[in-house]
């Protein structure tokens, strides 16, 4: 909890999202009704914990069909189209699996990274924290099925690093009299 508190604490958001972030949980499990939430919290509070468990707790009903990662991003689409705060306890919960995972073995960081591929990158993406977003893609480009090509890339990239300055050098050199102002 921890991890979600000083998550959510980076990000500046309100009392009432950070008592929400603390709290929801708790719901989620039945150790707190929405009511008493609401009674020493306040409605908003209650709402975000309320909402939080109808839209992303919500299980598939009967067999689950097709990608069950899908079915989760779109969860998450729902909340954010409910309430953004909703989608941000959300992206919360995830940020803190994946503070947690980063730490763990590489078998956990690979499950997790195709799940942070199928989730949490587009949802990140969707509420706009590009910086966020861009470590999570960076850090699945290392340790997702794609690690390989990430490890070929920056070996190449490092091999021609000295060459691609030497053209960037010429270039510059080449402009710079048809450019006084540039430097």
């Amino acid at each position: 909890m921890s991890l979600l508190r000083s998550s959510l604490r980076r990000t500046s958001f309100s009392t009432v999202l950070l008592a929400a972030g603390l709290l929801h949980s708790f719901v989620c499990k039945g150790a707190l009704s929405t009511g008493q939430v609401i009674d020493r919290c306040g409605e908003r509070v209650g709402f975000l914990c309320q909402e939080y468990q109808n839209i992303l707790h919500q299980q598939p009903t009967g067999q689950p069909r097709g990608n069950l990662l899908t079915f989760k991003r779109i969860k998450f689409y729902i909340a954010a189209y409910r309430d953004p705060a909703i989608a941000f306890l959300g992206v919360a919960n995830l940020w803190d699996h994946f503070l947690t995972v980063q730490q763990s073995m590489p078998i956990l960081q690979r499950s997790f990274a195709f799940e942070a591929a199928q989730v949490l990158v587009p949802v990140l993406k969707m509420l706009g924290m590009w910086d966020l977003q861009e470590e999570v893609a960076d850090w699945v480009m290392q340790h997702g099925i794609y690690r390989n090509d990430y490890n070929d890339l920056v070996t190449r990239l490092a091999q021609t690093q000295q060459s691609r300055r030497e053209v960037f050098e010429f270039v510059r050199e080449t402009l710079q009299p048809a450019l006084p102002q540039a430097r």
